[in-house]
């Protein structure tokens, strides 16, 4: 069959035309399936009157793991299933893995940074955040020092997503309020994901605004 190509943890809404071909009002569930073990990534409950036509969302996250995925969509009502459509193959494409090096522009949030420490969790592939630990045995850097992933972990090139925490005893952290540990990119700060998702390329160096949120090419 013919196949949609989709990068690993994209986000997609699939719009189902459905339509209801009797004479009487029905409410229906809907279950869209990926893979050969029909494992659900999308439900919905709709109600559709006689003869009535309606496109119906089916909002999916991709899979992580690279292949291709059949796809289907069951049909239920009252609990029992009308039908089990076939869809199109969805092709999970292999993602560019790699490691960059990361810079902190910690300005003007931090003004003192002569004790001002950093480090990162990193969104490794497929979905493991986790940390570079360095020759000293520390995960902390200091404000000039660079970050990179841990070397056996690559990152997704073209979806990555990170964590920052800064130190200082000298600085009040203005996500708590208090001095010491500052935690970045959390659910509380309004970002569930981390910073992201950024393209970037293999080996390339990088600046992390602390300010703005932004991550841009070193000597941009």
């Amino acid at each position: 069959m013919a196949e949609h190509e989709f990068k690993a943890g994209e986000e997609k809404t699939a719009n189902v035309t459905m339509h209801n071909p009797t004479q009487i009002y029905i409410h229906y569930d809907a279950l869209l399936y990926m893979g050969t073990d029909l494992v659900v990534m999308s439900e919905q409950s709709f109600h559709l009157a006689s003869n009535e036509e309606k496109a119906v969302p089916f909002p999916v996250t991709m899979p992580a793991a690279a292949g291709v995925y059949p796809v289907h969509l069951g049909v239920f009502t009252a609990g029992e299933l009308l039908k089990l459509y076939q869809a199109e193959d969805v092709n999970i494409a292999e993602p560019r893995l790699g490691h960059i090096v990361m810079y902190i522009d910690p300005e003007p949030v931090y003004t003192d940074l002569t004790y001002f420490e950093w480090m990162v969790a990193w969104r490794c592939y497929p979905d493991l955040w986790r940390t570079h630990v360095y020759p000293d045995g520390r995960y902390y850097r200091r404000a000039w020092e660079s970050i990179t992933p841990p070397p056996d972990l690559p990152v997704d090139l073209d979806n990555l997503y990170f964590r920052v925490n800064t130190y200082s005893e000298f600085e009040l952290c203005p996500i708590s309020g208090y001095y010491g540990d500052c935690r970045w990119g959390r659910a509380d700060t309004g970002y569930p994901d981390g910073f992201g998702p950024f393209v970037v390329e293999d080996g390339k160096e990088y600046v992390f605004k602390l300010e703005t949120k932004e991550l841009v090419e070193k000597g941009d």
